[in-house]
């Protein structure tokens, strides 16, 4: 069998993603293509295709310590969520135990600040907005689970 040199593309690019077609190829495929100029177009004009979701949109939150998921808010993959939205309620016992520390070193803060700070810290790098440690510490007594909602809109 001899060797056949493969074609240069006339495009020039080496880009994998680029397909392209010999004009006799297009005709075999009946694949008919119509420049879009910038008039006024009369007529509908229907198309086939898929439409895909743009990844680059699409972000995964994962919770920042263990526990499980009590109540999801969200109903489907891929639904559009929004910084302030609820996501979901979720079960932690790690979570009982860092609220049980905040509220013991709220007890003592004036002696020792350093301990409060801690736990208070502990629970934002956990996620926890500023109101549900607040209500935490208001209302004195441990949560069995807390609501999450996305405070940075780009995750």
């Amino acid at each position: 069998m001899d060797l056949i040199p493969v074609a240069q593309s006339s495009s020039g690019s080496d880009n994998p993603m680029v397909f392209e077609m010999t004009p006799e190829a297009v005709a075999l495929a009946q694949i008919h293509t119509t420049k879009i100029s910038g008039t006024n177009a009369s007529g509908e004009l229907y198309l086939t295709g898929k439409i895909q979701a743009d990844e680059r949109e699409n972000a995964a939150i994962t919770a920042k310590f263990p526990g499980r998921i009590e109540k999801l808010y969200v109903t489907f993959t891929g639904e559009q969520v929004k910084a302030g939205q609820r996501l979901a309620t979720i079960y932690s016992p790690d979570l009982l135990t860092a609220q049980r520390e905040l509220l013991e070193a709220a007890k003592s803060k004036g002696n020792f600040p350093q301990l409060y700070s801690a736990a208070k810290e502990k629970l934002k790098l956990w996620k926890l907005t500023e109101t549900q440690i607040a209500e935490i510490e208001q209302s004195g007594s441990v949560r069995d689970s807390l609501t999450f909602f996305p405070i940075n809109p780009e995750w």
